[in-house]
């Protein structure tokens, strides 16, 4: 049977007793297959690296490093996207079940549009390729509503959804209700003429 430690019996240990114990833990956790814990600091190193992978794909600049003063406060700058064409991109990036989006994301993410969770949506047309705008926006945190608000970006070409960003847990996974709420945000706009 296997001896239990205690934190306190870990400092008392030699080194060298101390060495083979952890050597021990290590071989049994990759016998074990155990899954790997990543530090904040790679978790971190990821998220940038993806973040910039997203923009390269897309070629398009980094919509944080575009001054204040070149967004628009403008609806009429939005691109027309309907439910069909956000879905659309959802399955076609298979981040989660077509069940799932219909029966929880899909409430969700209207409950928080309906909500008022999304702030006011921002626009910037890139000038050298005029098809391509972002859209960008704060998000009120659904659960911890006094927190930071998770900034949201979506990039689009003509009416299309190349691709999208949220700072919230679930934004790198191409869909998460952040981003859902400010699409139907945008959608009700267009339907309501604006």
């Amino acid at each position: 049977m296997d001896e239990q430690y205690q934190f306190e019996d870990l400092l008392h240990m030699t080194l060298s007793s101390l060495q083979d114990y952890l050597g021990l833990r290590a071989f049994g956790a990759y016998d074990l297959k155990a899954p790997i814990k990543y530090t904040q600091e790679k978790i971190s190193k990821e998220l940038k690296k993806e973040y910039q992978c997203r923009l390269q794909v897309c070629t398009a600049p980094d919509p944080n490093t575009i001054p204040a003063d070149k967004w628009e406060e403008n609806v009429l700058t939005w691109p027309n996207v309907n439910e069909g064409k956000a879905f659309s991109f959802i399955l076609q990036n298979k981040t989660v079940e077509t069940e799932y989006i219909g029966r929880n994301k899909d409430k969700k993410a209207y409950s928080f549009y309906e909500s008022g969770f999304v702030g006011c949506l921002y626009s910037y047309c890139l000038p050298d390729q005029r098809n391509k705008v972002f859209i960008k926006g704060d998000m009120t945190p659904s659960t911890k509503v006094c927190d930071r608000p998770h900034n949201t970006w979506i990039l689009f070409d003509s009416n299309s959804i190349l691709t999208i960003w949220c700072t919230c847990v679930a934004g790198t996974s191409l869909c998460c209700s952040h981003i859902l709420a400010v699409l139907y945000k945008i959608n009700v706009a267009h339907k309501r003429g604006y």
